[in-house]
Parts: structure tokens; sequence; C-alpha cells
């Protein structure tokens, strides 16, 4: 009885008008937030933040955030008494500034700019928690990027969407391949131009999954960095849209993707054959029907995703084919889901578990996730709930496998954009079960099934 009362309250907050959900969660606590009114906006969004990454080194932990004026690094090992450590000044500052993208490797930080006349960076991080030092900066081989990967198996390091700089001539390339043997002093390996453009990526082991915002993904073997070989691709998926950015879980067997497109889902796909990857399961943060998921990681058996306007969404994909949330925190308190605003990157593989999440507006945000990713009796869910058709046009039909013990306790919701419970199915005890709608109007509705002890299923569903 109290669980349905508390899960009520939630989709309740979850769908309530924006102005009145600023920094609403669900198992996720704030540790520390960090936001400088004297930072300029961009041209794009008004957004002075952008990306983020986190390391561990020296036994302690470091956020890294991007802006319009530069690289900011805080140590956030005592989250609550975090502090900045130091700053990068960017190349290019500014107004004209959108985006910044990071990785590391041996102890250096590497950064970018997709933006204008920058460079290449590279910070030596040895000497935290006193500062950084640079040990590298040029645009003879990176002058912008949109992002860059690190495969640390190989000692590479992949830009795409690269300019760079060379006898007073600025150049352009999809791809680029750097050696990182020497860490301080990269070389170039290959210059890839390979139509469609290539977004973003995600490298393991010579493996490349590609990100071609209006193509889908292709998945390359870069053994032979002279002569890579296509050897898969998902040119057509439900919910396509703009393909963005997406993560390869740590044994291979789950990958997903984000389209950065309003009201796009995530994808979960199967990952095991990477020459035959296939969509399983999709997901979203059922906050609005323009929602857009930007950027996420996975970690063990969760994904970690950043939504403009909407926040943190961590999901259990242990059962890749039946994703659960496990908790959501929103970094963005204005409202409105018609622009790019919001949350821009998440980091959740700090050693203590405290994930590290950007906010374009609000900036720097340390959270404790503990509840959400914690695993016991109380959060078991069964194998599989399935709602269908979706869209529907008068009849939805539930479908519960696994766990008997959860059908004849279960309790299915549906609310209205407000928040108002429109109908309420108790007692369902059949494997199918039939629920009859046909009097509502067509429109977008939550729902949610709920047992005893935990939550089943919640999400978004519409009417035609």
């Amino acid at each position: 009885m109290l669980l349905w009362i508390r899960v009520k309250k939630l989709i309740i907050l979850l769908v309530l008008p924006f102005s009145a959900l600023a920094q609403q969660s669900m198992n996720v606590n704030l540790l520390y937030n960090w936001t400088d009114t004297t930072l300029v906006s961009s041209i794009a969004f008004g957004n002075a933040y952008n990306e983020i990454w986190g390391v561990a080194i020296n036994g302690r932990e470091y956020a890294i955030i991007g802006t319009t004026m530069g690289t900011h690094f805080f140590d956030v090992t005592d989250p609550v008494n975090s502090v900045q450590v130091d700053f990068v000044p960017g190349a290019l500052q500014g107004t004209s500034i959108i985006g910044r993208d990071y990785h590391d490797y041996r102890g250096y930080l590497y950064m970018v700019s997709s933006d204008g006349n920058s460079t290449l960076q590279i910070a030596d991080l040895s000497y935290l928690p006193d500062s950084v030092s640079i040990v590298h900066e040029s645009n003879s081989l990176i002058q912008n990027a949109h992002n860059i990967f690190i495969d640390t198996a190989t000692a590479k390091l992949y830009a795409v969407d690269v300019a760079w700089y060379e006898n007073f001539t600025t150049y352009q390339s999809d791809l680029r391949v750097l050696s990182l043997a020497d860490p301080i002093n990269p070389t170039l390996v290959f210059d890839y131009d390979y139509p469609p453009m290539f977004h973003d990526l995600y490298v393991r082991n010579d493996t490349v999954i590609v990100n071609h915002v209006d193509s889908g993904l292709s998945i390359f073997d870069f053994s032979d960095t002279t002569n890579p070989q296509l050897i898969g691709s998902l040119t057509a998926y439900p919910d396509q849209g703009i393909n963005h950015a997406g993560w390869l879980n740590e044994d291979g067997t789950i990958y997903a993707f984000v389209d950065e497109t309003h009201g796009m889902d995530v994808k979960v796909c199967d990952g095991s054959d990477l020459t035959n990857i296939t969509v399983v399961s999709q997901i979203n943060s059922g906050v609005d029907i323009n929602s857009i998921a930007h950027n996420l990681i996975i970690k063990g058996d969760y994904l970690y995703i950043a939504y403009f306007h909407d926040g943190l969404y961590i999901y259990d994909i242990s059962n890749p084919a039946n994703p659960i949330l496990k908790g959501y925190y929103d970094t963005y308190a204005s409202p409105g889901h018609d622009s790019f605003r919001g949350a821009y990157g998440i980091y959740p593989l700090l050693p203590s578990g405290n994930v590290l999440v950007s906010d374009m507006q609000y900036g720097l945000f340390v959270l404790d996730v503990e509840d959400a990713t914690i695993i016991n009796d109380h959060t078991a869910v069964i194998d599989n709930v399935l709602i269908h058709p979706n869209p529907f046009l008068s009849k939805l039909t539930i479908e519960m496998h696994g766990n008997s013990g959860d059908k004849g306790s279960s309790i299915f919701f549906l609310y209205d954009l407000l928040g108002r419970e429109l109908h309420r199915v108790e007692q369902i005890e059949n494997i199918e079960t039939d629920v009859q709608l046909g009097h509502l109007p067509s429109g977008l509705y939550i729902y949610a099934i709920t047992s005893e002890k935990r939550i089943l299923s919640r999400g978004k569903i519409v009417k035609e």
C-alpha cells in the first residue's frame, strides 16, 4: 500500500509542469553544485558549461568540466567540501564556444574544443591536488574536434569531425587517429574520410563504433589503422533521429545509444556480435514528449544518461530486454522542452561511485547514487513486463512473465501529463491482461505497474 502511494507521488512529480520540477529526484542525492555567474554564455543555447570528465589520481578524485572560458578542475574526494584546484584557459574563449571534450590516458588529460581556432591541449595531472601542468598545446594535429576517444589498449587517440592547421591553411577530415606511444608528443597515424559524417564514437581494442548523425551506426576494425575494415552497421531502427553517441558495456554484450532528437527513445542493443547489432529495448525519461537524451555511459549493470531538461537518469540493464528505472535527478531548474539546454554530460566511473553531471546552465553536480544502484530484495524486478501496442487505438495488453509472485498483487496506473490518475486495474492475475482505454482522447500518457514491494515498470505511452 505504501509503495504504490509513493510511486504515484513520484510519477506526479515526473509529469508536473517543469517549473514545479526543479531539483526533484528519486534515489539520488545532491552532494555538491558549482556555478560561476561571471562566465559568459555561448551564442547557441545560452550555455556557459559543456562536457564533464573525471579522474582518480594519487588516491583522490577529480571532476573536470568545460566552460566557455576553458577547463576547470575540482577535487571532489570529499564531495560535500569540493573545491576548484585549477583552471586551464582555452585557446579560444567566449561566446563562440559551445562544446569541449576530454579523455585521459596514463595520467594525462587530453582536451579539445569543437569550435573555432582552438588546439589540442595535454595536461599532466601528476601534480594534483596542487595544480595541473600543460605539457602540449598545438593546432598542427587538431585545431578543433567534436569528440575524442582513447583506446587505452592500443595507445591511440581517435578524434572525429576534425580541423587542423598546416601551412597557414585549415584542413578538415572525418577522423584523425593519433599515436600516444609518447603521451605528450602525439603523432599522426591516419586521416580518414568516410561519408556520412562521423559525429561521435566508442573505441575498444581497435573496434570502433561510429555515430553518423543521420545515417545510424557503423562498426570498423582498425587493427590495420591504414586500412580499416567496415564489419557491421545499423542504418535503420525504431525511433531513428540524429544518431549522437553510444557506449559499450565492460563485457561487450550490451551497447546503448541515443538519438539527439526531440522525443526519441534511448536504444539498448545486443552488442555480443557487433557485425549484427540489434535493438532489444527502448527507454525514455517519460517526462515530456520532447525530451532529448544527450550523452550516456554504462557502468556494470547500470546505464547512466544525461537528458537535456530532465537531468540524470539511471537504468538497471542487467536484463537488456527489460531496463528498469532506478533513479533520477533533475539538474535543470527552468521550464520548457523546446531547446537544447540542461544536462550535457555524465561521468559515473569514479571509484567512489559518485556521479558527475554537467548542466549547460547550472554547472557541475556531484551526486550520490548509492540508493539507486544498491542491490537488495526490495529492488528486485520480474523478468519481463511488456505493454503493447504503443501507440494504441483503444486497448492495451499487459504481459507479465517470470516471477509469478508478482501476479495478483500488481496494480496498473495510468496518468495524464498533469499527474492525474485516469485509470487503474487492480489484481493483475493473468499472464496477459487487456485494458480498455477507448474512452480516452489521443495523446501522451504515463503508466506505472507496481507490486507491494517494488516498481515493476513505468514509462510513456501514446494513444492515437
